[in-house]
């Protein structure tokens, strides 16, 4: 336990102390109270900007993280310590509505403007399985 709190620390008192970034969410399966915790779980950080020249800059700083190869813009593989991998995304502010829809499994951690009144309660429901029905079934299948 004392690991997870040090990588927490480490990743709140970082965004506490750069104003650039203005709100940090957790994603996935750290918070999906359906997954049982295990040794290769990751950190799926976010981190929300304001302008997109404090975003540009960020990102000039954090030139040591390893761009992920399968990731979009503004998406690092990070290795933080103890070995802990940790996937940091840098997204802009004003994109905050449409970032709460986007994905359900994700956790408001640390906010210095107050623009989230309620957070969304994570849930996992989008990622259920369920029996298509026939139409979409008939809709997606191969045909010969």
């Amino acid at each position: 336990m004392g690991a997870k709190k040090q990588i927490y620390d480490m990743i709140l008192n970082f965004a506490k102390a750069d104003e650039r970034i203005r709100m940090v969410t957790l994603e996935g399966s750290r918070i999906n109270l359906n997954i049982l915790p295990d040794d290769f779980q990751n950190y799926d950080i976010t981190f929300l900007f304001r302008i997109y020249r404090a975003l540009s800059q960020m990102m000039n700083d954090l030139i040591y993280l390893v761009k992920a190869d399968y990731a979009k813009n503004g998406e690092y593989g990070v290795i933080a310590g103890g070995g802990k991998r940790t996937f940091l995304v840098l997204l802009l502010l004003d994109l905050i509505d449409e970032y709460f829809t986007w994905d359900k499994v994700v956790k408001l951690l640390q906010g210095k403007d107050h623009r989230i009144a309620q957070t969304p309660i994570p849930t996992d429901v989008y990622y259920h399985i369920q029996r298509p029905t026939a139409l979409a079934f008939n809709g997606c299948r191969h045909r010969i």
